[in-house]
């Protein structure tokens, strides 16, 4: 059984069973408890400037997937799409179904093209087994970490962005100088699937102000066996691109409490300095099984 709770004053959510996603219309929602062998908590705030708030998250009734969808397409179907991709993650199971995150991240992608037209979400999202073991999928800039014991904070995904891009071609030397750091190539809602490859790949339209491109986006990342104690976290670019690296690591190594990282975070990016200029989305999971599971092994990229 899954628990959650609403931090009083934070809402509107929906709970069905063990399934949550956050509502269309939230100025500030938390939720909080026990998923995958994990203490977290995730929150979502409108920040300083915007008027609304067009992202969201879901957590499937199975308690073992999460996502953080950050909506695009203008005020509405932004935060349509966002609460569209939500529910399909934390749509309760029918009798018989076996949960499938990828099925369901897919069945999104079909819909919001069919309701909403220039509409579409990035996407950020964990699947956690029963051995501990991570599984990251992504589309856009919703990025996701792990935070080791050695403190080191991992960086499992790479922006699909065009600021991306440029770092990887050597166009640009420099993330925060560049000027279009909001354009995503790949989003929920505009992908093309291939039949001819594995279902875990993607090929989709890439759209950017000089035209259109084409490649192949790969929802999802390599795994990563998790070790008690280490803590993970998927956060939208209302966070990442405000506040600094090093803001970040010091919140993980500061505070014990998933909910005091994320709340740490949020009030960060909320502060007279930043004045949080997008909306901010992020969930932490700390790893904490009660029982013993096997050790894999895996390798992923360490930043800072």
């Amino acid at each position: 059984m899954v628990e959650w709770y609403y931090v009083e004053g934070k809402t509107p959510h929906t709970l069905d069973g063990n399934s949550v996603y956050l509502k269309k219309g939230a100025i500030d929602g938390i939720v909080q408890g026990r998923f995958a062998d994990c203490d977290i908590a995730v929150r979502s705030n409108i920040g300083i400037k915007r008027k609304k708030n067009q992202d969201s998250f879901g957590i499937s009734p199975e308690g073992r997937s999460l996502v953080v969808p950050d909506g695009m397409g203008g005020y509405e179907d932004g935060e349509s799409a966002a609460e569209l991709a939500s529910q399909s993650v934390a749509r309760p199971m029918n009798p018989g179904e076996k949960y499938d995150l990828v099925a369901r991240l897919l069945g999104a992608d079909e819909k919001i093209k069919s309701q909403f037209k220039g509409a579409g979400a990035a996407i950020g999202a964990v699947h956690i087994n029963e051995r501990g073991v991570l599984f990251p999928y992504h589309v856009g800039d919703v990025r996701l970490y792990v935070f080791d014991e050695n403190k080191k904070l991992r960086y499992i995904t790479i922006d699909h962005s065009l600021v991306a891009k440029k770092l990887e071609d050597g166009s640009i030397k420099d993330e925060a100088s560049f000027r279009d750091r909001n354009v995503i190539l790949r989003a929920i809602g505009a992908l093309v699937r291939d039949e001819d490859i594995d279902e875990y790949i993607l090929t989709i339209p890439n759209f950017t102000d000089n035209g259109r491109l084409k490649g192949r986006a790969e929802l999802f990342v390599e795994s990563v066996p998790l070790k008690s104690g280490w803590r993970w976290m998927i956060a939208d670019d209302g966070l990442h691109d405000f506040v600094n690296q090093r803001y970040i690591i010091d919140s993980f190594q500061r505070y014990e409490k998933a909910e005091d990282i994320v709340n740490n975070l949020v009030d960060m990016a909320n502060n007279e300095e930043i004045k949080a200029p997008d909306n901010i989305t992020i969930a932490v999971g700390i790893y904490s099984p009660t029982e013993e599971v096997e050790e894999e092994t895996g390798e992923i990229n360490t930043i800072g």
